[in-house]
């Protein structure tokens, strides 16, 4: 599934209030239960994503198939020219960022069931919410996008790991009702994510969190889930001093760990 059709289901999800999971290639207005006033805001809201211009703004989907919409955005998108090689840029990012958040779960979560581990579990609710954009903004800064285009990457990135537009609102809704709680797993987990975005981003001295010592022994120990960040000098660097090597061992102290209690 390309990019350009993800996206386009996600829109179409979201517009339509319905569940991705009805559409496909085949799928048409009608097979959707999709209103007129619907498909217009759909045109819109494709048109100012890709920041194209269908012609006619002509939602003729009713009758002919999605497939006919995604190729018609495809060969649109492909005439841009100049912007080829930020929407390239786009596509890496969100396939890097992707890649790092199945490096990171794939040992502990299978990817159908991620979406519905956050909704039931505060703490990964908390954690995931701020790691999963740290991976896109990680990815999107590698391939030098702005800020609005990273913004694209994250919410792309977040829906597609969620399975969609309107299951990612709902899980929104949910980290939200547990932080007007003070849900105490919940905050335990976003004030990890939250450091663990902070050292990466930030460079914050790692070295005074009182997990520093784990983490260092679960960087350099064959038990750690290990260094899925992405970066280069985790791969052969595990100097001490090297502050990605304790974040990596922060990753399974925080993250790795908890999966293996909880779940295992």
């Amino acid at each position: 599934m390309s990019q350009v059709q993800d996206t386009v289901f996600g829109i179409i999800a979201k517009e339509a209030n319905i569940d991705i999971g009805r559409i496909s290639l085949d799928s048409t207005l009608k097979d959707l239960d999709i209103q007129s006033l619907d498909a217009v805001q759909i045109i819109f809201e494709i048109e100012d994503q890709f920041k194209i211009t269908l012609p006619d703004r002509d939602p003729n989907f009713d009758t002919e198939s999605v497939k006919g919409l995604v190729e018609a955005v495809e060969k649109l998108v492909a005439e841009k020219g100049g912007s080829a090689s930020e929407d390239n840029g786009k596509s890496k990012a969100v396939a890097q960022a992707l890649d790092n958040i199945e490096a990171l779960c794939s040992p502990y979560i299978p990817p159908a069931k991620l979406a519905q581990l956050v909704k039931t579990d505060p703490y990964l609710n908390g954690f995931l919410g701020l790691r999963i954009p740290l991976a896109a903004k990680l990815a999107s800064l590698e391939q030098g996008l702005d800020e609005n285009d990273t913004k694209e990457v994250i919410a792309f990135v977040t829906s597609q790991l969620y399975g969609g537009a309107a299951a990612y609102a709902e899980i929104i809704r949910i980290s939200n009702d547990r932080r007007q709680s003070a849900d105490e797993q919940f905050q335990l987990g976003f004030e990890r994510g939250q450091k663990i975005r902070d050292y990466v981003l930030q460079n914050k001295d790692i070295t005074t969190d009182p997990d520093y010592p784990k983490a260092m022994e679960a960087a350099n120990s064959a038990t750690s889930s290990a260094k899925t960040l992405g970066l280069p000098l985790l791969p052969s660097d595990t100097a001490a001093d090297n502050p990605f090597v304790a974040i990596s061992g922060l990753e399974y102290v925080w993250f790795g760990s908890y999966m293996v209690e909880k779940y295992s």
